[in-house]
């Protein structure tokens, strides 16, 4: 049995309450951008792609003028915890309203992109990633290149198979591995696949991610660095 009937007779084994989601909302944006959606609509692949299209525009809208205004807000000698509190508030709807959504998004684009247009299927990795703490063109090669390709074993630097999964010990490890250990190993990985042009991009992401942090932390405001760049992170 080939694997596209295999999942029809699946399919005909659930029960109708199991199948919900098939016919659901979908719910991957929070509101319908008319204008822009209309015009932007034609340079879709796949019309059932529209709701990224739709959280694109979401995260237009809300997420990058709340990082402007932290920014702002640290101009404006207001009171110092005012300050903390509107850059905690950013990060918190950051995490509650887009986080997931946009890290499902850019999953599913670094398979498939979803634009005939080559400057808006980068805008996800080189322009929103790093507000939602992931270095600029740097997912794609850990997740589908590294990951899918290397599959936990040897080569995968994000491979969890040698870590206790009920353990929060392990998962520090882990989770101390995935966010440090990535400068180093993501490196070594394109050297010892001799992934050459893969390993240019890494090296122009992570160094003009890095170089950006440090030019707003030191010549514009840390704390609206911290907080709209490094905390995400």
């Amino acid at each position: 049995m080939c694997k596209t009937e295999a999942k029809a007779q699946t399919l005909k084994q659930l029960k109708p309450e199991d199948r919900s989601d098939l016919s659901s909302v979908r719910n991957e944006y929070l509101f319908r951008t008319p204008i822009l959606s209309d015009m932007l609509l034609p340079l879709l692949k796949d019309k059932r792609d529209e709701p990224m299209l739709h959280l694109m525009l979401n995260i237009a809208f809300f997420v990058l003028p709340s990082a402007v205004l932290v920014y702002v807000v640290n101009f404006a000698g207001i009171s110092f915890w005012m300050r903390h509190l509107i850059g905690v508030s950013h990060v918190v709807m950051i995490l509650v309203l887009f986080l997931e959504r946009f890290m499902l998004m850019m999953h599913f684009s670094s398979h498939r992109t979803i634009f005939s247009n080559e400057l808006l299927n980068g805008l996800q990795v080189w322009v929103y990633a790093p507000f939602f703490g992931v270095p600029h063109g740097v997912y794609k090669l850990h997740h589908v290149i590294m990951h899918h390709i290397e599959n936990n074993h040897e080569l995968d630097a994000s491979s969890t198979e040698k870590f206790q999964r009920d353990s929060w010990l392990d998962f520090f490890r882990y989770w101390v591995r995935f966010a440090f250990g990535v400068w180093v190993e993501l490196p070594l990985y394109c050297l010892q696949t001799k992934r050459w042009d893969w390993g240019s991009t890494l090296v122009a992401g992570l160094s003009s991610y890095a170089f950006c942090l440090w030019f707003l932390a030191k010549y514009v405001n840390f704390t609206g660095t911290f907080y709209a760049f490094m905390l995400p992170y």
